[in-house]
């Protein structure tokens, strides 16, 4: 189950813009993450006026992590941690 808050606009239906947010939430726990979620509960914390501006951004630079410890090289050896 994912439990989420969002903010929405007028140019589209609220419940078009909560579908299109579950969908893609839902799509996001499978394909990435390899989770099974059953549901998705959203709450509409705020109605926008217009689109916020999307800030472009450079992706971080993916760096090795060393492990320091047991813990660490425990999970150095677990494929997405």
């Amino acid at each position: 189950r994912i439990e989420a808050t969002m903010a929405a606009t007028a140019d589209q239906p609220l419940p078009a813009a909560a579908a299109a947010l579950r969908s893609a939430l839902l799509a996001a726990a499978s394909l990435r993450l390899g989770l099974e979620v059953c549901e998705v509960d959203l709450q509409v914390t705020e109605l926008l006026e217009t689109e916020p501006e999307r800030a472009e951004t450079e992706p971080d630079e993916v760096r090795a992590a060393h492990a320091e410890d047991t813990a660490g090289r425990a999970a150095a050896g677990v494929a997405g941690v």
